[in-house]
């Protein structure tokens, strides 16, 4: 099964609630630097590996199992994709750098198509449906692509690059 791999996607496009700062510094004209947002973002996206990892782990060992244990790994799926909005949520609330919104939008956009793909993914394992699960399997690296593309060249230190 692919689900595995999905699994590792998923962990290396961490983004997600848990705990870290939620508030980038603002300065007094009501301006965010970059710097200031990229370390408040990341300390989310630090929060949120440690958040993810034991669900990831579990989704990836109950796949592995002899026969595997299809219901359990949906299961942590759907909770990896609310893991996943919950901090494209709180990554929404962040004061942004003046004239960043476009790119933040578009990396924000691409996790939270992610997390969609992983709630879909687990439903189609449900199912047993091995053409969505192909279909969604594309999707989701993409997504995956496309955010750690983005998070990077925008300079995240953390996000992008589980």
């Amino acid at each position: 099964m692919r689900a595995a791999a999905l699994g590792a996607l998923a962990a290396g496009a961490v983004i997600a609630g848990g705990c870290g700062s939620s508030k980038a510094p603002v300065s007094k004209d009501g301006s965010v630097s970059t710097a200031a947002f990229i370390a408040s973002a990341d300390a989310v996206c630090r929060s949120s590996e440690s958040a993810l990892a034991p669900v990831l782990a579990r989704e990836s060992a109950t796949l592995a199992a002899k026969p595997p244990k299809v219901a359990a790994g949906a299961t942590a799926l759907d909770e990896a994709s609310v893991i996943m909005r919950a901090g494209v949520g709180r990554l929404r609330r962040l004061a942004e750098p003046a004239g960043d919104t476009r790119t933040i939008a578009s990396m924000l956009g691409a996790l939270a198509g992610e997390a969609s793909a992983l709630s879909a993914y687990a439903r189609a394992l449900r199912s047993r449906n091995t053409a969505a699960q192909a279909t969604l399997t594309s999707e989701i690296t993409a997504y995956s692509a496309r955010y750690r593309g983005l998070a990077r060249s925008y300079g995240f230190r953390r996000c992008g690059h589980g």
